[in-house]
């Protein structure tokens, strides 16, 4: 069942009460930077946006790699899993925020909700870089109904801006992981990161027993594909999708279908879903779910 996110959920996993001191224990040592293994060539490099078409109009997209979903008792798709991520908030400004995944860990996603932590009085920035620490210090946690999509990136990624987010703020956040740094692309969803400029992030919130636990849906997105011998080959910049940020049903986590063109099939053939002979499409074998955010019409 769809749902939107209820408000603060204060009640949710609440550990012990803040405490007024610390050992040097509870202080993490800077361990360096995370190691790029694990990191997708989508999050590597230059990281720039792609062409697709949305009702007949230009739009840009970026395209950050497959995604691994839940699944359900039956094998059906159960959504994309939701991570934590520990914000301090404005009383420790130059904090950075904590997660406990990176690409290489069996339950990553880009999608975090985001925990607000109270630290106790005389706590410096930058002292937990750890979700262990973080838990051992006892600090008083807030699970928050924001969920941020923040894809973490490798050290060497430039994100590009494009046209269609000329006008948004897209930026690279510092994180800690285990006491080492790391960043992630901020996407959507990021208005408990930054000030302005990033859309809502729909979620699914299911709730078991006292606890909720949110996920990501899915959308359709559409990609033209030419038989060349025995391979199918996508249309390069030709994704079709029917949904855009603001959208009902719109998400960032999209199911491939493709479309059969003939090798003489030229970009911008099929602009629009509903000139889409449906016939002509099939769900991509075996069932393929890409991180594929769309960030706005070209101008």
């Amino acid at each position: 069942m769809r749902l939107r996110v209820p408000a603060i959920l204060a009640a949710l996993l609440p550990l012990a009460g803040v405490v007024s001191s610390c050992s040097e224990e509870d202080v993490d040592e800077d361990e360096g930077m995370v190691s790029d293994d694990g990191f997708p060539d989508e999050t590597r490099g230059s990281i720039a946006p792609i062409r697709g078409y949305y009702r007949g109009a230009p739009v840009e997209l970026y395209d950050l790699g497959e995604v691994e979903p839940l699944r359900n008792a039956d094998g059906g798709f159960a959504g994309v899993r939701v991570n934590p991520m520990y914000v301090m908030g404005d009383a420790v400004a130059e904090q950075r925020p904590i997660v406990d995944v990176i690409p290489a860990s069996a339950n990553y996603s880009s999608f975090f909700q985001v925990v607000e932590v109270e630290v106790e009085d005389g706590y410096e920035a930058n002292e937990v870089k750890s979700q262990a620490t973080l838990f051992r210090r006892g600090l008083r946690l807030t699970y928050t109904d924001a969920v941020v999509h923040c894809p973490l990136v490798a050290s060497d990624a430039e994100p590009v801006i494009g046209p269609a987010a000329a006008d948004r703020d897209l930026p690279v956040i510092d994180l800690w992981y285990r006491k080492k740094q790391t960043r992630c692309f901020l996407l959507e969803g990021g208005e408990a990161l930054v000030a302005r400029g990033l859309a809502p992030l729909d979620v699914d919130a299911v709730t078991v027993g006292d606890r909720i636990t949110y996920t990501i849906p899915a959308q359709d997105i559409f990609i033209p594909e030419v038989r060349i011998f025995d391979e199918e080959v996508e249309v390069p910049g030709n994704i079709v999708t029917d949904l855009l940020p603001g959208d009902h049903g719109y998400s960032p986590v999209c199911l491939i279908s493709e479309v059969k063109v003939r090798p003489t099939y030229q970009v911008g053939g099929f602009d629009d879903l509903a000139d889409i002979d449906p016939t002509l499409i099939e769900l991509r074998s075996p069932e393929t779910y890409r991180d594929y955010p769309a960030i706005g019409r070209l101008p």
